[in-house]
């Protein structure tokens, strides 16, 4: 779950519009004011290790194809990344999963539930 401080600074995106999901949706990312900022705001550099958060670098690529542009927020089970499809030149969000054993069954979980809404996104009582 995000909060309005958890999200990144996104002013390198002025101008360019929306932000679209694989999927073919939009969200829009709004910068927070300095002031609003606390620690409390922050997941904290203790909480990457082992079990934890796994450290991704602005300018990574992952699978040869998603390269890292900036972190858009965090939750309890996971970091957001705003990364770069290189193969289809189009912005996605990538989420890292905690890696301790019990939030695996939780990735898993969510992946099904994506899944199915996926399916059915089309259908119009959905």
């Amino acid at each position: 779950r995000f909060s309005r401080g958890h999200f990144a600074d996104a002013s390198f995106l002025s101008g360019s519009g929306p932000v679209v999901s694989p999927q073919g949706g939009a969200f829009a990312m709004a910068a927070p004011d300095a002031e609003d900022y606390t620690e409390s705001d922050d997941e904290g550099a203790d909480a990457y290790r082992k079990g934890g958060y796994h450290p991704v670098t602005v300018g990574e690529v992952y699978n040869g194809r998603y390269q890292v542009i900036a972190k858009l927020g965090w939750g309890h089970f996971s970091t957001v990344w705003l990364c770069q499809d290189m193969s289809f030149s189009r912005y996605v969000a990538m989420k890292v999963q905690k890696s301790a054993p019990h939030y695996t069954e939780a990735a898993y979980d969510e992946i099904e539930l994506l899944a199915e809404a996926a399916k059915r996104g089309s259908l119009p009582e959905w």
